[in-house]
């Protein structure tokens, strides 16, 4: 059993999300919340030395969408890691004032737009293409598996979204997702 990473082999719609749990509608502020409450208690120690600002940026009224939540959290846990991970190396080189900020959006097209923009280290251009690769990490092999965007764009696909990641070296990196409002499924119970 690959649990929610099952391919469907229907024929109808290519490669359709075995949805283990059935996504519910969820205020995606929220959530962002809960995954900076994480970061905040996993790296306690190093935003409070290096006085890392994380900020979200949310509309007045709840920004909904029907998503697999525990999916959703490791995708948006990942980058956010990601966002510390490239501060700090970037603190290691020269002092400057760290921070992340998560943006939503509801967009008319009935999609939801989230940005995660970090002002690390950035990705260098020779990479850039190669981010969302299994098994690519920038990081010493003990510490990653280089998983962590490759998960993430197979979570923000499964929900028939897109992902996006611009960056300049040195400067900052910005992850773009998108993702409807509601999950069409195959099977409409």
């Amino acid at each position: 059993d690959d649990g929610p990473w099952q391919k469907d082999d229907s024929g109808e719609g290519g490669d359709c999300f075995n949805w283990n749990k059935i996504p519910v509608p969820t205020d995606l502020c929220d959530l962002c919340k809960v995954n900076v409450d994480v970061l905040n208690k996993l790296f306690k120690k190093e935003i409070e030395e290096n006085q890392i600002q994380i900020h979200i940026e949310c509309p007045e009224k709840p920004v909904m969408a029907e998503i697999n939540i525990e999916q959703m959290n490791k995708a948006l846990g990942s980058i956010l890691k990601n966002s510390i991970y490239a501060l700090l190396r970037k603190l290691q080189k020269q002092s400057f004032s760290p921070f992340i900020t998560i943006k939503l959006e509801e967009r008319s097209n009935n999609t939801v737009f989230i940005s995660i923009y970090d002002n690390g280290i950035g990705i260098e251009d020779s990479i850039k293409d190669k981010i969302f690769e299994p098994f690519f990490t920038t990081k010493p092999s003990a510490e990653a598996a280089g998983v962590g965007l490759y998960l993430c764009r197979e979570v923000i696909l499964n929900h028939q979204g897109s992902i996006l990641a611009k960056s300049e070296k040195d400067s900052y990196t910005e992850f773009l997702i998108t993702i409807p409002i509601s999950q069409k499924r195959i099977n409409n119970e």
